[in-house]
């Protein structure tokens, strides 16, 4: 029942049911040689053994499937483990290599569905760089910027697909027999055993195909004309490719290998549940990007280990430590239970933890600095400050709102113009640099919105009481005024520390009753002297030039591509029981604008004068590529399409028929890059926002929720002072990076929680839910369409049999099926269809499912049929 292999210096024992100890021995290329040496011989009976053997020696297994050391194996045996993983380089090797052009650095991304194969930009021709297996990947985690060393070009990826567009034959003229399939490895050893078939070589790719290697054409035809007798696994012609020295750029793709790792933006920290092996407790992560995980017993909670059975319902997260470049699994340092997979608060939880996101209370260290209550302004500050408590200032915000960043004041002057004031919360005056509490803020970086709580940046003192402009009382802020005539530009005339007093909290549905004059609504009381007729006169004018500055702004370039969150109503259990996206009415539009106009003003000022240093933030030119193919896409669907500048890209969306919008901006959007926080360093051609299409942009106006605002606030009252810069231009770049990190896993939190409430409502809703969409994308096997009502992509595979054969042509980019019964009908780009929403699972386990509901006129019943994908 056993195979030895003896050498020199060790005895190796494998055995068939020692899958571990087996995949602790592989990697010895001595084994390997010596394994099929011997495979000829007939008195040999464990060929599937060395089949495995060979299987795991030359590739990466599936997602499904990551085999972990027998430790107690090797110990007892004193087995040495050869590496898996290459040694990271030195930063200063890592630095030459990319300064020769021999390698790139930049966040690596991980594909969704093989944790084996990674991009990176900076391939040739502007596309990506592959990294093509798990080995290569070198240990490092998706989002991580890294140092990618190309490989020589032999090496290199071959796209088949793009060579048949081209006309380009890839193919070598020697053929081997080699087959393919989607089978799994053990389903294709039994079946070649039932043929007493002994293949070649027999393996799986990092793609998850297995590889049937055959020793003659004969025995090629042999197994396909076994395959289909018997119907066994489908198996297809592998055809070989040419070396990719002989083959041009435009159907090549560069590849490459992780050699360092600049900077660990991933948190390293999965949910997932807890698994037991023959030969140890790892950690199955829910996240195909992210490994498993080793788990000393010494982490797992006493009674949970004495289970005779792990519950596979119990969610945790699980902190990755070490990972040795010779082991394959990464060693688990913490482990935290969470609760039930099924439950919709620990499953939110769950997330926060994963994202990094800091839920603890703040300390009575980190909360030492803070006025005693009951707080007042001091006289001596307010004599430095300009006073504003005699003008007319309200803030708007959605009902709910606790911390008001922000309010607005609108002055008629006699020439015609209006002063306009944009005061800011004040948040600076009390957070001071270098104390406990800056540090606690800048850690966090940002509020975190989730469905049914809020995580706030600063102490609650801060944000509900001493800086929240809150009615009736005197709050400090920091204003700018803005001179502005109906149809002329708006122009900053005073930037400064200020006081207020503002008269109402007004939300947005009451600044929207004043706008569409329906005033159906009551109104909080004014402070006096002031009156509500006064209020709803300066609704009105900032209404109106809102409206100027928001039609400008478009017409200058801007895009409007942001897509409104979902908002959910939730029953007395924390159950969603609606479900709409986020009205975005007027009333929004109105701070909005003059948002944006203070941001543009104070990054405008901060830049001319302290042009390195300053924290801006940038939206960088979205992908060549993705905007090159979509606009092919709409040429050929007739549609104006114009991407050679977000003007042009802007006057496409403005122009094109409604239904046909929706789709586009969600194709746009996916072209789009993530806008992110810098420290200039002078260079202006390098701060562009292209989404707002202005030349500088900051964020100055949340300060109570973003660590960046509080920043740009203390740069620009040293610049009004005349005081030296508060911070070097190196340590704005370390803060904007933090910053950018916490945005990100706080944005995560909040889209991953977004769909887990989604699928629960959908679940809940009776069947069938039929909805309205379009299709947005179509491929050679499947298309896509966008349900607007829920903000939701959602991929439909045309692997289904009630539809019969389809056709794709990618000429016109369209699906033609042929039901068996009925008529054929055609998916193409930007057509409205109907799809059922379907739920399977429960919290973490959830994932939605399609229904395509045929065209009524080109279906007897749509009812009969249906094209099914996932989520």
């Amino acid at each position: 029942r056993e195979l030895r292999v003896h050498f020199p210096s060790v005895c190796w024992l494998l055995h068939p049911r020692h899958e571990s100890a087996l995949a602790a021995t592989i990697f010895s290329r001595q084994l390997l040689t010596a394994a099929r040496a011997l495979r000829p011989a007939r008195s040999l009976v464990y060929l599937p053994l060395l089949r495995s053997a060979t299987r795991l020696r030359m590739a990466t297994p599936s997602p499904k499937k990551q085999p972990g050391p027998n430790h107690a194996h090797q110990k007892a045996h004193g087995a040495p483990k050869p590496p898996i993983f290459e040694d990271y380089a030195t930063e200063s090797r890592a630095d030459e290599l990319v300064a020769s052009g021999q390698a790139v650095v930049g966040p690596l991304r991980v594909a969704a569905n093989n944790y084996g194969i990674c991009f990176i930009s900076g391939g040739v021709n502007g596309r990506d760089i592959c990294v093509p297996s798990f080995e290569m990947r070198n240990r490092a985690m998706d989002g991580d910027v890294v140092v990618v060393e190309k490989l020589p070009r032999a090496l290199w990826k071959i796209n088949e697909k793009e060579a048949a567009k081209r006309g380009i034959n890839v193919y070598r003229e020697d053929q081997e027999p080699v087959l393919s399939t989607s089978a799994s490895l053990v389903d294709v050893e039994q079946f070649l055993a039932r043929l007493t078939l002994e293949p070649r070589e027999l393996f799986v790719e990092p793609t998850g195909t297995t590889i049937v290697a055959l020793s003659s054409f004969a025995d090629l035809d042999h197994l396909l004309a076994k395959a289909a007798a018997l119907a066994g696994p489908i198996f297809e012609r592998k055809q070989q490719t040419k070396n990719p020295l002989d083959l041009p750029d435009t159907v090549v793709q560069t590849s490459g290998k992780v050699v360092f790792i600049k900077e660990a933006l991933h948190p390293r920290i999965a949910l997932g549940t807890l698994e037991r092996t023959a030969t140890m407790l790892r950690f199955v992560t829910r996240d195909r990007r992210f490994p498993y995980l080793f788990v000393p017993d010494f982490l797992v909670p006493p009674d949970l280990k004495a289970m005779p059975e792990l519950p596979k319902d119990l969610l945790m997260t699980c902190l990755m430590g070490t990972w040795a470049v010779t082991s394959r699994l990464p060693r688990a340092a913490e482990l935290e239970i969470i609760g039930k997979t099924t439950d919709l608060a620990a499953c939110s939880r769950a997330l926060l933890r994963k994202n990094k996101i800091n839920i603890k209370p703040f300390t009575d260290a980190e909360c030492s600095t803070l006025p005693p209550a009951p707080w007042a302004p001091s006289p001596e500050e307010i004599a430095k400050r300009r006073d504003f408590r005699d003008t007319l200032v309200f803030s708007i915000d959605p009902p709910t709102t606790r911390d008001v960043d922000d309010a607005l004041s609108i002055v008629a002057l006699d020439d015609g113009s209006f002063e306009i004031g944009v005061h800011i919360a004040d948040v600076s005056h009390f957070v001071k640099p270098d104390t406990a509490l800056d540090a606690a803020a800048r850690s966090r970086a940002t509020t975190t919105y989730m469905i049914n709580e809020c995580f706030p940046m600063l102490p609650r003192m801060l944000c509900d009481n001493l800086c929240s402009l809150i009615a009736n009382v005197d709050r400090y802020s920091f204003s700018v005024l803005f001179h502005m005539r109906p149809g002329e530009q708006p122009r900053a005339v005073w930037m400064g520390k200020s006081i207020i007093r503002s008269a109402a909290k007004l939300s947005y549905d009451h600044a929207q009753s004043v706008i569409s004059r329906t005033l159906d609504l009551p109104f909080p009381p004014i402070d006096a002297p002031h009156t509500l007729s006064a209020v709803h006169t300066a609704i009105g004018h900032l209404h109106l030039l809102a409206q100027q500055l928001r039609a400008e702004r478009f017409k200058a370039g801007a895009l409007g591509l942001s897509n409104a969150a979902l908002h959910f109503d939730l029953d007395a259990t924390g159950i969603p029981s609606t479900a709409q996206p986020a009205e975005h009415n007027e009333a929004h539009e109105l701070i909005e604008e003059f948002m944006l106009l203070v941001n543009i003003a104070v990054a405008t000022r901060l830049f001319t004068e302290v042009p390195v240093g300053a924290m801006l933030r940038k939206h960088p030119h979205p992908d060549e590529g993705s905007l090159e193919t979509l606009a092919a896409l709409c040429t050929r669907l007739s549609v104006e399409f114009d991407a050679s500048s977000s003007l042009g890209l802007s006057q496409s969306l403005q122009h094109c028929p409604p239904d046909i919008r929706a789709a586009l901006t969600q194709r746009l959007t996916r072209s789009m890059k993530l806008a992110a926080y810098f420290a200039s360093d002078g260079n202006l051609d390098d701060a562009m926002h292209f989404g707002l299409h202005v030349p500088l942009y900051t964020h100055f106006s949340s300060p109570i929720r973003r660590y960046a605002d509080l920043i740009v606030h203390r740069q620009l009252h040293a610049l009004l002072t005349g005081a030296p810069p508060p911070l070097p231009a190196d340590v704005v770049a370390r803060i904007a990076n933090q910053c950018n990190d916490r945005n990100k896993a706080a944005g995560n939190a909040q889209d991953e929680e977004e769909k887990l409430y989604l699928n629960a409502y959908l679940a809940a809703q009776p069947a069938p839910c039929v909805r309205d969409a379009v299709v947005i994308a179509v491929l050679d096997r499947s298309f896509e369409v966008y349900v607007a009502e829920y903000n939701l992509s959602q991929r439909i595979d045309c692997d289904f049999k009630l539809y019969g054969p389809f056709t794709y042509n990618e000429e016109t980019d369209t699906l033609r099926f042929s039901p068996p019964k009925g008529h054929a009908f055609v998916i193409k780009m930007f057509m409205p269809v109907r799809v059922e929403l379907k739920v399977e699972g429960v919290g973490l386990d959830s994932k939605i499912t399609a229904v395509l509901l045929p065209p009524a006129a080109a279906a007897a019943d749509e009812r009969q049929g249906h094209v099914t994908g996932q989520l």
